[in-house]
């Protein structure tokens, strides 16, 4: 499966260069961060409760047998793996980015299953950006328990 993944900060024209990039080069998937909320709406995308993430499918011949869209992101299951596309928005506080970092791996935890964890740039499970020191150590400390727990996880 060939993905295209962007954030888009909610900008139309943005969407459009995703979208029409994504059709260039022949991915199978489109997944964004901060979509446009006019253009995903009432559409083929597949969204997340907040719409922070959505993802639009443009190989029709993908199978997915369950979507399940939650706060921040959004599990699909294939027939062989399961998928969690996520985006946390820089502009919560920390507990609230632990506590959706850890919904997140307690759902992955749950399933348990062989899973892809797809977010934003950088590496990063999760989109982050850092607004000062002390809640970049916090948020950093965060995203490493959760790359040691999917890390440990794996068979």
């Amino acid at each position: 499966m060939k993905i295209l993944q962007a954030n888009l900060r909610r900008g139309r024209v943005a969407h459009d260069i995703a979208y029409a990039s994504a059709k260039e080069i022949g991915a199978d998937v489109l997944i964004v961060g901060e979509p446009n909320k006019n253009t995903v709406r009432g559409s083929d995308w597949i969204k997340d409760r907040k719409g922070d993430v959505a993802i639009l499918f443009l190989n029709k011949r993908i199978v997915v047998l369950k979507v399940k869209p939650e706060e921040g992101y959004i599990y699909l299951r294939f027939k062989e793996y399961a998928m969690y596309c996520c985006y946390i928005s820089p502009n919560i506080t920390f507990d609230e980015f632990q506590g959706r970092v850890y919904t997140l791996m307690n759902s992955i935890h749950d399933q348990n299953e062989e899973a892809l964890v797809l977010g934003g740039p950088g590496g990063h499970k999760c989109q982050i950006k850092y607004v000062g020191i002390a809640d970049k150590r916090q948020k950093g400390r965060t995203l490493g328990r959760v790359d040691g727990y999917i890390k440990s996880s794996e068979p």
